[in-house]
């Protein structure tokens, strides 16, 4: 991304430390001269980890080429806990699901849907260990929950967690932004009765959870299921069968 290229220099320097010449690895910066690197004959095949409206690009340039094209775009990741799980392992282990990176990941848990018997006293251990969460300096050993990259996508976390609210869930945990230095957020957790709720259905990019009850195992796929947003999901249950 445009505002971390940092990383990618940092990256660049390690394949040149254990060897690599540069045919193997090469920053390019700005991408405004992706449509020609795409576009070249030398290139066989193109790969993009980014947002929806990245790879609609990348996929439509691709295709013109002819190329072979392999897109990890966003996502919205299920997160179920049925009734006959140990409700306070997977509470802990869902607030670092939801949080890592920041609550920055494509691949985080963000759709927790609890089978309907078990879902106040969930609700209850996620929000404790949401809140127990240190908030800080990102290069502390001790923070679990740095700031997020930029500021307007801290705006539009908080519009999320405000649209959200206004269709109807109920604000449990956090929903304002943090004072001081970087763009902090505080850990939200967010209860919601429609599986069209904004913070169901949109991708939220930081330390907001929404928590969705299911009447049944049946009921609890057919929410996780409704969503355009794919990659990856979790099963908790003592069923191993």
């Amino acid at each position: 991304a445009s505002n971390v290229t940092g990383s990618a220099f940092a990256v660049q320097e390690v394949f040149r430390f254990i060897g690599l010449e540069r045919e193997f690895h090469t920053v390019v910066i700005p991408g405004n001269k992706m449509e020609r690197l795409i576009s070249d004959p030398s290139i066989r095949g193109v790969t993009l980890t980014g947002s929806e409206a990245a790879g609609r690009s990348v996929a439509k340039l691709a295709g013109q080429n002819l190329k072979k094209c392999v897109l990890e775009l966003g996502g919205s990741d299920p997160f179920i806990v049925l009734a006959d799980a140990d409700v306070q392992k997977a509470a802990r282990t869902a607030a670092q699901a939801r949080c890592i990176n920041s609550g920055q990941s494509c691949i985080a848990a963000k759709r927790f849907i609890i089978e309907s018997s078990i879902a106040e006293s969930f609700i209850e251990a996620f929000a404790a260990a949401l809140k127990d969460l240190k908030v800080g300096d990102p290069t502390s050993e001790n923070t679990e929950i740095g700031p997020l990259a930029r500021d307007d996508l801290r705006s539009d976390l908080h519009d999320q967690v405000q649209r959200s609210v206004q269709e109807g869930a109920r604000l449990i945990l956090g929903g304002e932004k943090k004072n001081g230095k970087g763009y902090f957020y505080e850990t939200t957790l967010v209860s919601t009765d429609s599986a069209y709720n904004v913070a169901l259905q949109d991708e939220t990019f930081g330390p907001l959870a929404a928590v969705i009850q299911a009447k049944d195992p049946d009921d609890a796929v057919e929410i996780a299921n409704n969503s355009r947003f794919g990659l990856g999901g979790s099963l908790w249950t003592s069923d191993l069968d």
